[in-house]
């Protein structure tokens, strides 16, 4: 699943790509052509509650974060990448 991908073009600094989000059962990797420092990642499951909360270094090396599902209880449905004042936002497929 892509969450989001595309280019931000800036006429006066150099390209900066979007996160690519990808997810395998309880895996979530993400990855960037530029690193980003200091992104907070927060996923939620359904009912709004937060399964993962952190702050990561992402870049061209892929970063995995282990989020599992709970036994049918609670499963991943949104994800939220904070990072440079922007605010991306992304669902799971099934």
């Amino acid at each position: 699943m892509i969450v989001q991908r595309g280019a931000i073009h800036n006429s006066n600094g150099p390209r900066h790509e979007v996160p690519v989000v990808t997810y395998d059962d309880d895996d979530v990797t993400i990855k960037s052509d530029s690193t980003i420092t200091d992104m907070t990642v927060v996923i939620r499951d359904q009912y709004g509650n937060v399964m993962h909360q952190s702050t990561q270094t992402v870049g061209p090396a892929e970063t995995t974060l282990y989020v599992p599902n709970t036994d049918g209880d609670s499963e991943k449905t949104t994800i939220d990448l904070y990072y440079d004042r922007r605010h991306l936002s992304g669902t799971f497929e099934e």
